[in-house]
């Protein structure tokens, strides 16, 4: 077990609690002094707002950190409240077991087991087995594989203290007595980090595609990138999919390297291109199925699957329909359920609407609402504007890969009307003037000046502090951690801290 001073990952202010009525609100960091912790504290993947902050709730469980290997865990407890429901803490210890193997899976059979219930995982995923000298076994025995600090194995492998194990969504941590499910939550977000690709022509000049781009995606958002052709928004999609080649910079996932750990993530990613790659020649319950078999363990129930996914994206009543024979609309819907099937947390999607009639537009949008609100991360490439008020973040890209605006869409366009400078003439209306605005000038040259202008503006903005800087988490490689203070290091030896709020005054 770790100490608290080796653990170094609390900031010396790490938090602000503040009452508010009979409840308690907490903030990142310092708020009076706008500066965020180091490493974040985080509620179901997402962090803390510096600015807004978080009411919390009785039992509640927060974590400082996003690596299992050094992370605190705080539960908290308001006593007026009365009694709280205690979350469960997935934990099986393996010393002194006395049924063997430990089994790992969607739905195992034995007592000694830890059940991990996704799409991706299969009946019995893995097992562990005592090695007879105090040590443990791990093995493989599924089809999507079972990574061990982000490798797959191919081998029995001998457990060390400190191993995580990912199994799906899931991260289990072997504590050297004991397995325990650090996150269970299967939601995921994506911190981008200074995004920059630059290419070079025959003439050896050198372009910008993507120009320092920060970015973050929280658990449950839907999130649309509008610009104009140039502005390098699918670029920028594709590498925060790790598909597209960067100069510089790095995505993390929960805090992990993505191109790093591609591997791990994989099951878990969904994307749709603009173009549908469907046979047209085949129902859609057969090309569900065909995915399904592809994509999915074989012990899979897919008739169940299958039903569920037609379910989601409402086209029950097209089952036995050739492609062939479906709308635009419905022909992406059927795009979005290949990829559904697998119950990815974090979804891509290339110009989803493109082509589809207003209506359809509009349809389209509301199906990734409800896929965000099951806890989905879902960003999408879009040129229409009309139904993007729809998602929690939109960011507007402009000529040369350069971010000009990224946060809540009823916040854009005031924003953009509190002109400056050179365009303080400028009055905007909707959405798609924004979109002209960015796009605006006689030649590029005269359109790169206007979007440096609104990308500068952004940087030193009230906006780019609340949802990029504030909201930004370092990658797990990166986490810098502050040292305990003297009145610190004094605490016990503990797992997990206890948050207790008490009511203040009468």
């Amino acid at each position: 077990m770790l100490t608290p001073s080796e653990w170094n990952i609390v900031s010396r202010k790490q938090a602000i609690i503040e009452k508010e009525g009979n409840n308690f609100r907490i903030y990142d960091g310092d708020r009076h002094e706008q500066k965020p912790s180091g490493n974040g504290i985080f509620l179901h993947q997402s962090r803390i707002n510096l600015t807004q902050g978080h009411l919390l709730k009785n039992g509640e469980q927060l974590h400082i950190g996003l690596d299992p290997r050094q992370q605190i865990i705080l539960t908290y407890y308001n006593p007026k409240q009365g009694e709280m429901s205690i979350p469960k803490v997935r934990r099986l210890v393996l010393k002194g077991l006395q049924k063997w193997p430990v089994e790992l899976g969607r739905s195992p059979n034995s007592t000694s087991a830890i059940e991990l219930d996704a799409p991706t995982v299969s009946r019995l995923h893995a097992t562990i087995n005592p090695d007879g000298k105090g040590g443990y076994i791990l093995q493989d025995r599924s089809s999507n594989g079972t990574f061990v600090s982000a490798k797959r194995l191919t081998k029995p492998y001998h457990l060390n203290k400190g191993d995580t194990i990912q199994i799906g969504p899931y991260v289990l941590m072997f504590t050297g007595e004991a397995l325990e499910l650090t996150n269970a939550n299967n939601q995921i977000r994506l911190d981008a980090h200074k995004l920059t690709f630059q290419v070079q022509d025959k003439k050896g000049e050198t372009f910008t595609i993507l120009n320092d781009v920060y970015l973050v995606l929280e658990p449950g958002q839907l999130v649309a990138f509008v610009g104009g052709s140039g502005a390098g928004k699918s670029t920028l999609m594709k590498a925060l999919l790790g598909i597209a080649p960067i100069s510089s910079g790095n995505v993390y996932l929960n805090g992990d390297n993505l191109r790093k750990n591609w591997a791990v993530y994989r099951s878990q990613v969904g994307y749709v291109p603009q173009d549908d790659i469907i046979h047209g020649a085949l129902t859609v319950e057969e090309v569900l199925r065909c995915a399904c078999q592809l994509r999915l363990p074989p012990d899979t129930n897919i008739s169940e699957v299958i039903s569920s996914t037609l379910e989601q994206i409402k086209l029950s009543h097209v089952r036995n329909t050739l492609v062939s024979k479906l709308s635009g609309g419905q022909r992406k819907r059927v795009s979005i359920g290949v990829e559904l099937l697998a119950d990815p947390k974090l979804f891509f999607l290339d110009e989803p609407t493109s082509g589809l009639d207003p209506g359809l537009d509009k349809e389209m949008m509301q199906l990734l609402r409800e896929q965000a609100d099951r806890g989905r991360t879902i960003a999408l490439v879009t040129h229409a504007t009309d139904n993007i008020s729809i998602c929690d973040r939109i960011a507007f890209m402009g000529l040369g890969g350069n971010l000009c605006y990224y946060g809540p869409p009823k916040e854009a366009l005031a924003f953009f009307q509190r002109n400056g400078g050179n365009f303080e003439d400028e009055h905007f209306g909707d959405f798609a003037d924004i979109y002209i605005e960015l796009n605006k000038g006689k030649n590029k040259l005269a359109i790169a000046e206007r979007v440096h202008y609104w990308s500068q503006k952004y940087i030193n903005s009230p906006e780019y502090r609340s949802y990029v800087q504030n909201s930004l988490s370092p990658g797990k490689e990166n986490q810098q951690a502050a040292k305990f203070n003297s009145s610190q290091i004094g605490i016990s030896l503990f797992a997990q801290l206890s948050l207790l709020c008490r009511r203040i005054g009468s």
